[in-house]
């Protein structure tokens, strides 16, 4: 799918315009649904505003997660799940 529509090499973004859009929907619907979001996207382009960081440094290959950006996602996880208080 690289350099093919709807992704621009040259956009910083890459794939990341279209997300924007689809995740105010979701936040939609899990406010609606009443239902836990976490918001990876946000959480990324916040570490990437960082002072001497950069998002890259979370990823392998741009898309999946490396053992920085995995953490990042599981502290992120466990805190909701003990916001839930699901008796375990």
């Amino acid at each position: 799918m690289y350099g093919k529509p709807l992704y621009n090499p040259n956009d910083p973004n890459g794939f990341n315009f279209q997300k924007k859009e689809y995740i105010a929907k979701l936040k939609h619907i899990a406010k609606d649904e009443r239902v836990p979001l976490i918001d990876l996207f946000s959480v990324y382009f916040e570490y990437d505003r960082g002072h001497g960081q950069t998002m890259d440094e979370l990823f392998i290959d741009g898309m999946h997660p490396n053992n920085k950006g995995q953490q990042i996602e599981a502290d992120l996880l466990i805190r909701q799940i003990e916001k839930m208080k699901l008796g375990f």
